[in-house]
């Protein structure tokens, strides 16, 4: 994950770069000031007011710096965090269904929220400041070793020390993220599930238990949350004091100097000003070290989540659709239940097939595997004599279209919904529209087309969705159509009448899975496959 961060690594250049010009500035002020106070001291009123002019010219171009600097460094950040996020996503759907299927996405959504949230806060900003404060610390050192030889080893020894620190702490500090983050994944997965069975937990007064359950799983995320926040308290305070011994001790050398005669006020003044740029980096890039290394378990898990476990074969590009769908001697399983057993159909090209049979024969599970949604254990699904494991996901779903029994609607317009974001014309939409039953429906919509479908069809009933699913199907004109229970939802005439239409289609491959089933047009079905369980 990290090399997508620094794609975004010209834009921290850039920042840093106009960072080292800040502070090249913000030093040189500060030398200026030194010398302006020599010369007041000296009495020198010439050199003072051209010291004096001098800091408020550069002073104000200090200010446009500082701007700039913050404008380059928000501009990596967000380029940063949108390739990974963007990245990410592209990851996750350069998954194939089968194996998204059987992972809990609520992982997904927790890397999505919690852990790219961390990374963005712990390691693209932490990185940035890192590197903004040793460079800070760097042009500081010079500058105080080009005046106190002594006053620079005190505070290279400090801060050996310092680092040590930090480096030491940032152990335990990544086995707690990496703990943090599971828990924050659990929570997620535990707040989906209740609140898809709102209505579960409600019937059946569970309300106490979910409370009790949820303010566990929140209280683990809070004690992970504290150990970390404890760990980084005492590596701070650690730092603070010897930050605090830095400053003290330079102040006692320097006053010692102004003593002994080998320093004058002025060197005094830019000791002074510019120490904090000594103290605030070591203590700073102690404290945000650990945060940095803690962040390489988490980029390890998502790197995990986004794995592709299953095995690639594809090499085909399917261009046409022309004879046949094959399952030669077919066998699935689950675990250590058998589905489907030694099966032996074909679906010819143009051709009307339903499929029946008991609850649990494997009908759904037969689907699934001419969605590509999973593969046969054994035997083969073929078409026009390819495998159809070596054919292209992406080609293949140019020329099937399916209608699941779990219908999603995304919260936009009836159009788009029926579209999904594709150009087609007013001919085919109104088409489409007609042939799966939604002519009156939208024609009562104030909106028409326009109107929105809110938080996956709340605003409109199951069988408006079943309906808008088919019209889906229909506008893409594929070459095979399948049905998964596409008419559970609809009243008797609308079904009917849409898939007397359906079957009508000349040029269309169907393969429909239903127990709904019309005497009137169970005729028009080229075959009937029967199912038995095993």
């Amino acid at each position: 994950m990290k090399k997508y961060i620094r794609k975004a690594y010209g834009y921290l250049f850039l920042s840093i770069s106009i960072s080292i010009i800040y502070i090249m500035l913000d030093v040189y002020v500060s030398i200026n000031l030194g010398e302006m106070i020599d010369a007041a001291i000296q009495k020198n009123k010439v050199l003072f007011v051209s010291k004096a002019e001098f800091a408020v010219v550069f002073t104000t171009i200090l200010l446009m710096f500082e701007v700039i600097s913050k404008i380059t460094y928000n501009l990596y950040k967000s380029k940063a965090t949108m390739n990974l996020k963007y990245n990410y996503i592209s990851k996750i759907f350069g998954k194939k269904i089968n194996q998204f299927k059987t992972e809990n996405n609520a992982s997904y959504i927790s890397s999505i929220t919690n852990d790219i949230d961390i990374i963005e806060k712990d390691y693209i900003k932490t990185l940035h400041d890192i590197i903004v404060l040793i460079i800070r610390l760097i042009i500081t050192v010079v500058l105080i070793m080009s005046i106190s030889i002594e006053i620079f080893i005190f505070i290279i020894v400090l801060g050996i020390i310092s680092t040590l620190i930090s480096v030491i702490s940032s152990i335990p500090l990544k086995k707690y993220n990496y703990k943090r983050s599971r828990v924050n994944e659990d929570l997620v997965v535990y707040i989906r599930e209740i609140l898809n069975t709102f209505h579960v937990i409600k019937l059946n007064d569970l309300t106490n238990r979910v409370k009790e359950n949820y303010s566990a799983k929140a209280k683990s995320v809070e004690t992970e949350n504290s150990k970390i926040s404890k760990l980084i308290t005492w590596s701070t305070a650690i730092q603070s004091l010897v930050s605090n011994l830095v400053l003290i001790g330079t102040f006692i050398i320097l006053v010692y100097f102004i003593i002994e005669q080998k320093t004058t006020m002025g060197n005094v003044f830019i000791i002074a000003k510019n120490i904090q740029y000594v103290v605030g980096p070591i203590t700073s890039i102690a404290s945000l070290l650990p945060c940095l290394f803690s962040t390489k378990p988490i980029f390890n898990r998502m790197e995990e989540i986004c794995k592709n476990h299953s095995v690639n074969n594809e090499r085909t590009e399917l261009c046409k659709f022309q004879n046949e769908i094959r399952l030669d001697d077919v066998f699935f399983g689950y675990e250590d239940k058998i589905v489907l057993k030694n099966i032996n159909l074909y679906f010819k090209r143009n051709k009307k097939y339903l499929l029946v049979g008991p609850s649990g024969s494997g009908k759904s599970t037969l689907l699934n595997m001419l969605k590509k949604y999973n593969s046969p254990q054994q035997g083969i699904i073929s078409i026009d004599g390819i495998n159809l494991d070596n054919i292209t996901t992406n080609s293949y779903y140019k020329h099937i279209s399916a209608i699941e029994q779990q219908i999603f609607l995304f919260e936009d317009t009836l159009k788009n919904n029926i579209t999904l974001y594709k150009n087609y014309t007013d001919e085919e939409i109104n088409e489409a529209i007609d042939i799966s039953g939604l002519r009156s429906f939208v024609d009562n919509l104030p909106n028409k087309l326009d109107t929105i479908i809110y938080d996956n069809g709340k605003n409109i009933s199951g069988g408006e969705k079943s309906r808008i699913a088919i019209a889906r199907s229909i506008i893409m004109k594929c070459d095979v159509l399948i049905l998964d229970e596409a008419f559970a939802n609809l009243d008797y005439d609308t079904a009917k009448n849409i898939e007397n239409t359906i079957l009508s289609i000349p040029e269309l491959t169907l393969i429909n899975v239903s127990h709904v089933i019309f005497d009137v047009n169970k005729l028009l079905y080229d075959d009937i496959y029967v199912i038995e369980r095993n």
